[in-house]
């Protein structure tokens, strides 16, 4: 799967749950961090640095949305998949 279209899947997914997804240009002291999860205002988002290359921006929405109860969603399976990949990997950079 090309990265847009994964990027696009990513996206689609964190709607469902209900997520909104912020692309943001983060200040220049900042612009080594990917983005990552929060909650304002009881909201949960996903923000994204829209500098960073595309494979970078869909790794951190697959971070974000890999922490989550995942199991009653239906996710294509090709997503599916690069999420259970990106899991595998994290856990080798761990262990």
């Amino acid at each position: 799967m090309d990265t847009p279209t994964l990027l696009n899947q990513l996206e689609q997914l964190a709607r469902k749950l209900g997520i909104e997804v912020r692309y943001e240009t983060f200040e220049a002291e900042a612009q080594h961090c990917l983005g990552g999860s929060c909650r304002v205002r009881g909201k949960h988002m996903i923000i994204v640095n829209q500098d960073r290359p595309l494979e970078d921006q869909a790794m951190v929405l697959g971070k974000c949305l890999r922490g989550l109860n995942l199991e009653n969603v239906y996710i294509r399976p090709g997503l599916r998949d690069y999420l259970k990949k990106q899991a595998k990997g994290m856990e080798t950079k761990q262990g």
